[in-house]
């Protein structure tokens, strides 16, 4: 499934990123790794039907927030 992790380094660098996963839960475990090694305070991981290099597009499924963890999307 096309999972896609979003952050942004130091206010400056948004990136995007397609996160490996055949469900929800595996893409939170191998985005989350990725934001830790990363430094990111906050993230959102992104569903898209189809392959997409936009940052912003797709919905978004979780919120990540370096003190709280993952959250539901909504």
């Amino acid at each position: 499934m096309p999972y896609y992790v979003e952050y942004t380094i130091k206010q400056t660098a948004g990136i995007r990123s397609a996160v490996d996963g055949a469900s929800l839960g595996e893409a939170l475990v191998s985005a989350g790794a990725a934001l830790a090694e990363a430094g990111a305070r906050s993230a959102v991981i992104r569903f898209s039907a189809v392959a997409s290099s936009e940052f912003g597009s797709g919905s978004v499924l979780a919120r990540y927030s370096q003190t709280a963890g993952w959250s539901d999307g909504g």
